[in-house]
């Protein structure tokens, strides 16, 4: 019998688990899955049709199979249920080495297999992402298998709104393809990580933001680079514009400084602070006052913690107290401290350079602890202080040479940033084209 397709290619090679890391800026919870499972997938067949389709393969003699991976399939499995010789998935498969290894099949990813009179498979396309392809030609005499790209249109649009609860909940009120809320809001948090302690954004704080939406075929798959946001934060408004030009592409201010900070902010993303830096707390285990002079951020156990900086480590290591832990000196100011790790990660010891941002252990409860969490500590000139109440300086500002063209694309940029928001507002538009001025 022949079926009428219900599957298509699209966004749907986004692999869902990528984006549960952003348990966000929020109080709240991600809402749950409706994805078929990749070990229950729906198979149908379509009536050939007279064309060429978009993977350049000429459709009408074949009926088309779309459908996802099933767990632990292989690719013989795949091949020998539409009566393809093992002799000839062997051949295929060596065929493929140098391009992709069928091994490397995922489970859930998208197929599309071209089905001849006799029932049996002339080619398969297996879907990489929702970009790139791999197309086995099953057909010929000689085997062959080769890569290709779909067409994307990329589009700059603008979006802007007032946060009520918290930036995910505001993004995910608007019109917005699923995929589309973790990406800009964590894409939107990156931007302004040195700027705005995302733990604590409040009601009223508001934002606008220009970026880039991918899309192919008319469905979305996702952001390309954020172009230039807004953040106003606690009566502050924080620009970041991007700037590619010379050899120090970053987020600029509406001044030309650099929003990279030496440090970020916290050492995890988007979880809460369950405690904050004082110099009297009542110790939950010890049971009795004493000065706390770290945050600790709760997060579940093994959520990766960050170096907030480059630095070299100075100790990784257990302690009683402390559990599992991991000290970095940044320079001659700052060093920060990372307690109560479930396990430090594989290579750090003292003496190893790491970079900002890079994961060097996951939380836990190890030592004095009631409940996962990281302490983080903070010294300046050898001193523990609040983070929160230290001024750090600015990474290096835009090339003095190239100062006259970075104000030409902030003019650009700014007007639509300042376009006025105001309480359970939001909107979503298209300013451009990819490469076209604003």
């Amino acid at each position: 019998m022949h079926h009428r397709a219900i599957a298509r290619f699209g966004a749907t090679a986004a692999i869902f688990g990528a984006f549960l890391v952003l348990t966000i800026l929020i109080s709240g919870n991600f809402p749950a899955s409706t994805s078929t499972p990749p070990d229950a997938p729906t198979e149908v067949e379509t009536p050939a049709h007279p064309s060429t389709d978009e993977y350049g393969i000429e459709t009408s003699d074949f009926e088309i199979v779309e459908r996802s991976i099933r767990r632990n399939e292989t690719f013989a499995d795949i091949l020998t249920k539409h009566n393809v010789s093992y002799a000839s998935v062997v051949t295929l498969a060596d065929a493929s080495r140098p391009i992709f290894n069928v091994r490397s099949l995922r489970a859930g990813s998208p197929i599309r297999l071209y089905v001849d009179s006799l029932e049996t498979a002339r080619f398969l396309v297996y879907q990489k992402s929702a970009v790139d392809y791999v197309v086995f030609d099953i057909a010929g005499d000689t085997a062959a298998v080769y890569e290709g790209r779909r067409e994307v249109k990329t589009e700059r649009r603008r979006l802007a709104g007032s946060i009520e609860n918290s930036l995910y909940r505001t993004l995910e009120e608007q019109d917005l393809s699923g995929r589309l809320v973790p990406e800009l809001a964590m894409s939107l948090s990156e931007v302004f990580a040195w700027q705005v302690d995302f733990f604590r954004i409040m009601q009223g704080d508001d934002f606008s933001v220009i970026y880039e939406e991918r899309s192919i075929d008319g469905e979305s798959i996702g952001i390309g680079r954020i172009v230039a946001a807004r953040f106003g934060h606690r009566g502050t408004n924080y620009f970041g514009i991007y700037f590619e030009r010379g050899d120090r592409p970053d987020f600029y201010d509406e001044e030309g400084n650099s929003l990279r900070k030496a440090l970020l902010k916290a050492p995890l993303k988007f979880r809460r602070i369950s405690s904050r830096y004082t110099q009297r707390r009542f110790h939950p285990v010890q049971q009795r006052y004493k000065a706390h002079l770290g945050t600790d951020y709760a997060a579940d156990t093994g959520t990766p913690i960050y170096s907030v900086g480059d630095g070299v480590i100075l100790e990784a290591r257990f302690a009683r107290y402390n559990g599992n832990y991991v000290k970095v000196r940044h320079n001659s100011t700052y060093t920060t401290g990372y307690l109560h790790m479930s396990r430090i990660a594989s290579g750090i010891r003292p003496g190893v350079a790491v970079k900002q941002g890079q994961v060097i252990g996951y939380v836990g409860s190890t030592g004095l602890a009631t409940g996962p969490h990281v302490c983080y500590r903070y010294w300046k000139n050898g001193v523990q202080i609040d983070p929160f109440t230290d001024d750090i300086p600015p990474a290096h500002p835009v090339d003095p040479n190239l100062r006259d063209e970075f104000m030409i694309t902030r003019n650009q940029l700014l007007p639509l940033l300042l376009e006025p928001t105001s309480p359970h507002y939001a909107e979503r538009v298209t300013v451009g084209t990819y490469g076209a001025l604003l």
